[in-house]
């Protein structure tokens, strides 16, 4: 059997490896420069954790108190118009959340 060369690792191979795929260094290059223009730009930056914070504060809570109306959609309960009033009306307190939440997943 032959063997073949192994190639040897140094600290010019990482060099070599980017000098060979021109691809992987422009893509590095494009991000870093996004990524400084985002960072430098700070109507951009506070644009985007304006909408970062709207999610976390309207949405998540959104969708975690209509949990038990999206489980009954996904699994086609009959009575999926019911649960979604209920769960509109009833939801804010606890115990109507976990009922509604238990009527979605009872078949």
């Amino acid at each position: 059997m032959r063997e073949g060369k192994k190639k040897k690792r140094g600290a010019g191979s990482l060099i070599d490896g980017v000098k060979e795929n021109k691809v992987f260094a422009i893509g590095v290059s494009v991000g870093t420069v996004l990524l400084l223009s985002l960072i430098f730009a700070t109507d951009i930056v506070v644009g985007i954790f304006m909408i970062i914070g709207w999610m976390l504060v309207v949405l998540l809570p959104l969708i975690l108190y209509f949990i038990p109306t999206i489980v009954a959609e996904k699994t086609k309960h009959k009575n999926v118009l019911a649960i979604g009033i209920a769960n509109l009306f009833f939801g804010w307190t606890f115990i109507g959340w976990i009922l509604c939440l238990i009527w979605a997943v009872k078949k």
